[in-house]
């Protein structure tokens, strides 16, 4: 398994219908959806299934997660490229400091019905 977030994603497939709501493109306001925060760090962490290191970096699992995120969302390739070189750039990185360096991979989300 290559992300995390295909864990949560297969978890979500397994009761989709209560997170529906939540997996869309986007809201009314323009805001990504819960698909896109998920895909992003899979595609990160896969290298955007990068052939030659699946089963051993990724597997199907996350390609399987990958893909059902597809249906509420158009997370590309390019998409995941631009994430990749603004986590491995070096000038930022330096600075966001320290500090900076351990949350960067921090994510969050909030559900529309959370109370």
């Amino acid at each position: 398994m290559g992300s995390c977030c295909s864990l949560l994603t297969l978890m979500l497939m397994n009761d989709q219908n209560r997170f529906n709501e939540d997996l869309i493109d986007a809201d009314p306001n323009g805001e990504p959806g819960l698909a896109y925060l998920l895909c992003g760090p899979i595609c990160l962490d896969t290298y955007f299934f990068e052939e030659r290191i699946k089963n051993k970096v990724w597997n199907d699992d996350d390609q399987t997660a990958y893909n059902f995120l597809l249906n509420y969302c158009s997370f590309k390739k390019k998409q995941a490229i631009r994430l990749y070189e603004e986590r491995n750039n070096e000038m930022k990185s330096l600075v966001h400091g320290i500090t900076g360096l351990f949350v960067r991979d921090y994510k969050s989300f909030s559900f529309k019905n959370a109370n």
